[in-house]
């Protein structure tokens, strides 16, 4: 019976692997066969429940009943309203936050979370190969079809200095470029391994034209100081990721043969491109640069409505006149906390950095408690944070595919109490 129940818990996390790789390499296509996926880990849930092997933390429960209780208050608000997207976005609200924190803790007492580590990187690696596999294909270096790519939601255009690629998998970026650095930093197996993943995500994203992706790579030293420094409490005097990166010739070598290349490849006029793009991206008031001046009307007129209710917001689903998006999708905005303010009001936009805070502080304690758990904590608070940044001028956590970036932060600190009496010497051994 004993080996049984074994050989369930470890088809249980292997599937779930699958399901977290699947939604870095494909996150908006082939959401019928996720749903397929979701299903069978709904027999394993219903198993660890009936079997009693499921246990969510009070301090979980604490968080997640707030922020999903008030999402139900918001959702009825929106529905009174005639909010457009009141009902759609139900699943958003409600059932995926409760279905992922599930899906993460159904079997606390064995190490889910290397599976699910396992699954993220084997999907950044995925995602890297194909994207890199694209651009040589579209230079005439790869004798591959350009057709191929545009099946799995790739594709590539033509900006002023050469080719790019736009592709579903930005988010996957904006979350596995932090994560991978930050497993670069604190795990001191699979080293090359990381480094190698590291240098074609910068590749890629070198090539991608995105404002947003450049903007992240800026602020990956900031918020990796700070977040490193506040989960362990240490001033910089004691601050060691620097000094350890320096030391790794291998890997400043990777870096700069990797920008060498495509500094020499594009010249100068290229790195002009990047940057006027990322200025142009703040251009709020220019009319002629319309991707910018529509979220500046997007701010005033979200900002206006939100004034208009300010507490409780206009209800989820809700959208305001002044300012349309989609036709299809009304309540649907780039500027994602805008719209947070606008439809939810302040306690929803509350709830909201309670979870974000609570990830962070619970990560802070298990780490308190067992310096080990450093190696799971730091990379997920910092591919969160990615996410979060792009968050703010895209609506990726509105999406099935992107939402458990944050959930599995929060889920974290309850994914790390499975029973391994040796972590404290492992990690005493590794330092």
């Amino acid at each position: 019976m004993r080996q049984k129940c074994i050989s369930i818990e470890k088809c249980y996390c292997i599937i779930l692997m699958i399901l977290m790789a699947s939604m870095i390499i494909v996150p908006v296509s082939y959401q019928k066969h996720k749903m397929l996926i979701l299903v069978i880990l709904c027999g394993g849930i219903f198993y660890s429940v009936v079997k009693r092997k499921c246990y969510i933390p009070i301090d979980i429960v604490r968080v997640l009943l707030l922020y999903i209780l008030y999402n139900t208050v918001s959702v009825v608000i929106g529905i009174t309203t005639s909010a457009p997207g009141a009902v759609r976005v139900t699943s958003t609200e409600i059932v995926w936050p409760i279905l992922f924190v599930v899906l993460f803790l159904a079997f606390p007492a064995i190490n889910v979370i290397d599976y699910v580590f396992t699954g993220i990187i084997l999907g950044m690696w995925v995602v890297s190969l194909m994207d890199f596999a694209l651009l040589m294909t579209a230079y005439g270096i790869f004798p591959l079809q350009i057709e191929w790519f545009t099946q799995i939601d790739l594709g590539y255009y033509v900006n002023p200095a050469g080719h790019a690629f736009t592709s579903g998998h930005m988010v996957s970026y904006l979350y596995g470029i932090p994560f991978v650095a930050g497993l670069l930093i604190v795990e001191k197996k699979k080293r090359f391994s990381y480094m190698l993943l590291l240098a074609f995500e910068l590749f890629n994203i070198f090539l991608s034209g995105r404002r947003a992706m450049f903007l992240l790579v800026g602020l990956l030293p900031v918020f990796g100081i700070l977040i490193y420094r506040y989960i362990r409490n240490k001033g910089f005097k004691k601050y060691r990721i620097v000094s350890r990166l320096s030391k790794n010739q291998t890997f400043i070598l990777t870096l700069a043969c990797v920008f060498g290349v495509c500094v020499i490849y594009y010249s100068k006029n290229y790195i002009i491109f990047l940057l006027d793009t990322l200025l142009e991206g703040f251009e709020f008031k220019n009319a002629a640069n319309p991707d910018a001046h529509i979220r500046g009307i997007q701010f005033s007129a979200l900002m206006k409505g939100w004034l208009e209710h300010p507490l409780f917001g206009n209800g989820a689903g809700s959208y305001t006149i002044e300012c349309i998006r989609s036709e299809e999708q009304l309540w649907a905005y780039e500027l994602s906390y805008c719209a947070l303010l606008f439809q939810k009001g302040l306690i929803g936009a509350g709830l909201f950095l309670n979870l974000v805070i609570h990830a962070y502080r619970s990560s802070k304690k298990k780490i308190q408690k067992n310096k080990y758990f450093l190696k799971y904590c730091y990379p997920v608070l910092m591919g969160m944070t990615g996410v979060l940044i792009g968050n703010a001028t895209n609506p990726y956590l509105g999406k099935f595919s992107c939402i458990w970036y944050l959930f599995l932060a929060v889920s974290l600190s309850g994914m790390l109490n499975f029973k391994n009496k040796d972590t404290s010497e492992i990690f005493s051994k590794t330092n």
